[in-house]
């Protein structure tokens, strides 16, 4: 009996501490699939195939390898830095965004075929003329890292009007939406919440 309660007392303890160090709730974080909705002209019509995939959160971006479109020329280059400059305070500081997001087909973020997600900057809301939308917390979107594509995320039902001048409108049924620049564009539907 005494074994049953310690084991118990254990066990309980264990779960407290691995609550403790879990990471925090995403709302990205899921089990997704997607389903085209769009195919640019450069495709001559081959639609590709629909896809399953996980989208994860990842490690945070270490600062002294943030690419251009990242944040890089907001912080000091390593010779200019004061010896011991902390480097994730400092680009929180600036306002740079280090948190990260894994792409990939298995559900791990650490494997050599995910890719790596961060957010929009505010220039790419602006660039898709949702600056607006994106400002009264309509919309949120995280763009590859690696390659030319984003998801984004509206509330379900929204009409998505995309470009200043093209004006292209995208019913995003789902909630969940992206875009693989000259292939076209998808719909997501969130199949299950984190692995």
């Amino acid at each position: 009996m005494a074994y049953a309660k310690i084991t118990l007392l254990l066990c309980a303890g264990l779960f407290s501490l691995s609550a403790l160090a879990a990471p925090e709730s995403d709302d990205w974080s899921g089990h997704y699939r997607s389903t085209w909705i769009s195919v640019s002209p450069m495709q001559h019509g081959n639609k590709p195939p629909d896809e399953e995939f996980w989208i994860v959160r990842a490690a945070d971006a270490d600062p002294a390898k943030l690419g251009n479109d990242e944040g890089r020329k907001l912080l000091p280059k390593e010779k200019d830095r004061e010896p011991g400059t902390d480097l994730v305070k400092l680009a929180k500081e600036r306002g740079i965004d280090l948190t990260r997001w894994a792409i990939s087909p298995d559900g791990k973020s650490d494997g050599k075929k995910a890719g790596v997600l961060r957010r929009f900057l505010p220039q790419e809301y602006k660039g898709f003329g949702w600056d607006s939308l994106h400002e009264a917390g309509g919309i949120e979107c995280l763009h590859s890292v690696d390659a030319f594509f984003f998801v984004c995320r509206v509330e379900p039902g929204t009409t998505i009007t995309t470009g200043e001048a093209s004006q292209e409108k995208l019913l995003a049924r789902t909630g969940f939406f992206g875009a693989v620049i000259d292939v076209g564009g998808f719909e997501l539907t969130k199949l299950d919440s984190a692995p």
